[in-house]
């Protein structure tokens, strides 16, 4: 019976800390940003109420007073603020002055620019931009220097990444989704942090040389472009785990995909590789996981 009584109890513990994983996997970045336990704020005017123990605000799905919107500047505690269907093109200019901001979100707001002196945001780590409008980032971008994730879907204008995004020392995570790219800076392959990058639905025909340079990437993502071909510097990425290149228009991958001996997935869906193809890729990555159908 007692050890009966100890397999319920360990089988319990079990699942509840599966479940609890879980849900924390479910999280967002907003949730789990700030102090544990903290209050959301959903309204401006309360928060500026009591600003010292706004921690993290969420102003979705309502109209902004533009009375109010220039005081946001003083919820100097706020850690994780996020914007959702404001019906806005300008991010408050007070949020530069949040300089114990960690997360920002804006999505389903036509954003044309972000505010000058967004760099002075130096603890901010994570940033979305879904539903914009922009055409690049304003120059002082490279002073968030502890930014370890940016994520930007469905911008409604060409996107340029500005030719100093290659020094923001600490991106850990891009993604870029449903976004047509002008052409990649040069520098854009020096983030020495770099581990995942994914390039989705950007309308990419060609990949540089270049992206054999990014030395710490374990993931990356090319889906829906146009790529008829690879760089064979591609190679080089020796840390690479994880390469999709679902719905392009490829037909070959350089012969010195060998060299990428920790790549463990590999998907071709929606490309030209014909089932002999694919079996001499097997062959020359016998531990890779590749799926092509």
């Amino acid at each position: 019976m007692r050890n009966q009584a100890i397999l319920s109890l360990t089988l319990t513990l079990t699942l509840t800390l599966d479940s609890f994983s879980q849900f924390r996997n479910n999280e967002s970045m907003f949730d789990r940003t700030g102090p544990p336990g903290s209050f959301v704020y959903t309204d401006l005017k309360t928060a500026l109420k009591e600003q010292a123990n706004v921690f993290k605000l969420d102003l979705s799905l309502q109209l902004l007073d533009p009375k109010l919107c220039p005081k946001i500047n003083k919820l100097s505690n706020v850690q994780a603020l996020r914007f959702v269907g404001n019906s806005i093109t300008e991010l408050p200019a007070g949020i530069t002055e949040l300089n114990n901001l960690i997360y920002l979100c804006s999505k389903g707001n036509e954003l044309n620019s972000l505010p000058t002196g967004i760099g002075n945001l130096t603890l901010l780590t994570h940033m979305e931009l879904f539903d914009t409008a922009l055409d690049s980032f304003p120059t002082e971008f490279v002073y968030l220097r502890r930014l370890k994730s940016l994520e930007i879907q469905n911008n409604k204008d060409t996107f340029r990444l500005p030719d100093s995004f290659g020094f923001l020392p600490s991106l850990n995570e891009l993604v870029i989704y449903n976004t047509v790219l002008d052409t990649l800076p040069k520098d854009f392959y020096n983030l020495p942090q770099l581990h995942s990058l994914s390039l989705v639905q950007c309308h990419l025909t060609w990949m540089p040389h270049a992206t054999g340079k990014f030395k710490s990437l374990e993931k990356l993502i090319l889906d829906g472009n146009k790529l008829t071909s690879l760089p064979k510097e591609i190679c080089a990425l020796k840390n690479l785990q994880y390469l999709s290149l679902r719905n392009n228009k490829l037909s070959r991958l350089p012969d010195a995909i060998s060299n990428l001996q920790n790549l463990a997935n590999l998907d071709l869906r929606g490309n030209f590789f014909s089932d002999y193809d694919v079996a001499v890729l097997q062959v020359l990555l016998p531990g890779c996981k590749i799926i092509y159908k």
